[in-house]
């Protein structure tokens, strides 16, 4: 007698399982004054699978929350337990939007009748001022002589920024291309040479310091083309002013010695 022998077979499924990648949102806390570095930066994880590893980039900090940071941009990078990354980049900012100052010379080396006047965007207005070293509490320090003046800006909230601007004398300090006049000081910064090309005949160039004080004797040489070697290597570093004389006008050029 054969017997009859069924088989049975079972089949298993398998469904594929999707891993969530992780999410970052950064928590951001800026600087309280331009150039500190009170900063903050916190990753808060969502999705994946904790626990999570962390790598801030840069200064490679591996905890949640990175502290005293200046301002820029970091990225954090989360790996989670079965090793899927993801990242995110945050910026740590100022207290203002814009800080720029603009100055009115003074009339003449020994003058003065300079002024500053700073304007700041951003922050909580109403913003408080103290100049330095005049202790002038406006929005534009007045009476300037020639010489350099410090502005520290504070809003609302406290948070501030500071800024040096330089009162010369002359009408004309100018760091870019005159249009028909002159053409350029190169390089600028410069160690100590600094070469002069002019679209005119230059008859006479007199080098000021920031006190106003002609430096004599200049070193001088003049080459092919019109170009002058203006040799500024014996003076120390600083911000000098070329007062350049053509049968057209003057005009005033800021060099920086490095």
């Amino acid at each position: 007698m054969k017997k009859l022998v069924l088989l049975t077979c079972s089949f298993l499924a398998f469904s594929a399982l999707s891993i969530a990648q992780c999410t970052i949102v950064l928590q951001v806390t800026n600087v309280a004054c331009c150039g500190s570095c009170t900063g903050t930066m916190t990753a808060n994880v969502t999705g994946g699978t904790p626990p999570y590893t962390y790598l801030w980039m840069p200064g490679s900090a591996t905890t949640q929350t990175i502290t005293n940071l200046c301002e820029g941009t970091y990225t954090c990078t989360v790996t989670d337990i079965n090793g899927i990354p993801c990242s995110a980049s945050g910026t740590v900012t100022g207290p203002f939007s814009t800080f720029t100052t603009n100055v009115t010379n003074a009339s003449c080396s020994t003058c003065c009748d300079g002024s500053i006047t700073v304007t700041v965007g951003g922050g909580s207005p109403p913003y408080s001022y103290l100049w330095t070293p005049t202790n002038q509490t406006t929005q534009t320090a007045t009476g300037l002589c020639n010489g350099s003046y410090q502005v520290c800006v504070t809003d609302a909230n406290g948070r501030c920024c500071c800024s040096t601007a330089v009162v010369s004398f002359g009408t004309v300090i100018n760091n870019s291309i005159n249009n028909n006049f002159f053409t350029v000081i190169s390089p600028n910064p410069s160690p100590g040479i600094f070469i002069l090309q002019s679209t005119e005949q230059i008859t006479q160039i007199e080098i000021y310091n920031m006190l106003g004080e002609l430096i004599s004797p200049l070193s001088l040489r003049r080459g092919a083309g019109g170009e002058v070697e203006i040799n500024l290597s014996s003076q120390p570093s600083g911000i000098y002013f070329a007062k350049l004389k053509t049968e057209n006008g003057i005009l005033t050029k800021k060099i920086i010695k490095q």
